[in-house]
């Protein structure tokens, strides 16, 4: 930025105006201090701190941005995880936008650039076709997801539907409008800021091992879809729950079938005929889920999800990092 300097091979950065100062601090008492406080210390877990923030120090652009058009989603700082909605900045002009982020820059202990009104414009400008809020792995993907690996995406490649597995993923069909489309939409692209998606996505391409378990456990974040960080929760599928329930408790069955079962444990016909229909069910979704929207993968069968279940003696989420191992 044109206010940093280097001297001898350090960095020194400008001492900001006063009268820019003074601007930025009557902005940030107007717009931004009900959240942030006075003391830019923020309104743990609800807001988080700009004093100390490792997203003011890293990068003016980033506030800029925030400004301009919000943010939303999760966002970690100084270690504390934050989840709330910052709306657009209304009725601030590009100069009031570089005071105050000036201000920020050089308040509450923090010691950073001056920010010009050329440069909020230059940002605007960059910026001009967004219309929607931020999420935090779109303005720094390394600050957003920390010292956790990156989850790249996996580009769809356009497949239709197989002949063989047609029927099976017609009936996937159903079920995933049942139980998914809540969260992942018709068309598999999740929501923005909620429910990743599933169309092209790197959990889905690394097959029936981790769907199923997923489905069987559910999945802890956080993690990225198609550039956007998630960091809630996706339980298991609540109906097949009940339907456990019903039957006695899926993980019973699956110790009662097991090849270590006490020789007096026996299944009924009605407790095989639900674990089965259950099964099938899984086996048709995820076929369906890997065969649309581009996604691209074998057919899975009842024995496929037996073989995973009896697997999986799990009983909490999964995280992407533990997933990534079962591929």
């Amino acid at each position: 930025m044109s206010a940093l300097y280097v001297f001898g091979g350090a960095i020194t950065i400008a001492a900001p105006n006063a009268d820019s100062m003074k601007r930025g601090q009557a902005v940030y008492s107007r717009t931004c201090m009900s959240c942030h406080q006075p003391t830019g210390m923020g309104l743990p877990p609800l807001y988080p701190p700009l004093a100390g923030s490792e997203w003011v120090s890293k990068d003016a652009s980033i506030a800029v941005r925030n400004i301009v058009n919000g943010m939303q989603g999760p966002v970690t700082v100084k270690g504390v995880k934050y989840n709330s909605m910052m709306p657009p900045v209304a009725g601030v002009s590009d100069r009031d936008i570089a005071d105050v982020v000036t201000y920020v820059n050089n308040s509450f202990g923090n010691t950073g650039p001056v920010v010009t009104e050329a440069e909020v414009a230059a940002i605007k400008k960059k910026y001009a076709d967004r219309n929607k809020p931020w999420n935090a792995y779109e303005l720094d993907p390394d600050l957003a997801l920390g010292t956790q690996a990156k989850v790249e995406e996996i580009k769809p490649e356009n497949a239709e539907f197989l002949p063989a597995i047609a029927l099976q993923a017609k009936r996937g069909k159903r079920v995933y409008q049942n139980q998914c489309t809540s969260c992942h939409k018709d068309d598999g692209e999740g929501d923005d800021y909620s429910y990743p998606a599933l169309r092209g996505s790197k959990i889905v391409a690394l097959g029936p091992n981790v769907i199923v378990p997923i489905i069987l456990n559910g999945l802890q974040g956080p993690l990225v879809s198609k550039g956007l960080l998630y960091d809630g929760s996706c339980p298991r599928v609540g109906a097949w729950s009940n339907e456990a329930i019903a039957i006695g408790n899926l993980r019973r069955l699956a110790d009662r079938t097991s090849p270590n079962r006490p020789p007096d444990f026996s299944l009924q016909k009605s407790d095989i005929d639900a674990l089965n229909h259950i099964e099938g069910d899984i086996a048709d979704l995820v076929t369906f889920i890997g065969n649309s929207w581009g996604n691209k993968m074998k057919a899975v069968t009842v024995e496929d999800v037996k073989a995973i279940r009896r697997d999986n003696s799990r009983d909490k989420p999964w995280t992407v990092k533990e997933l990534e191992l079962k591929k």
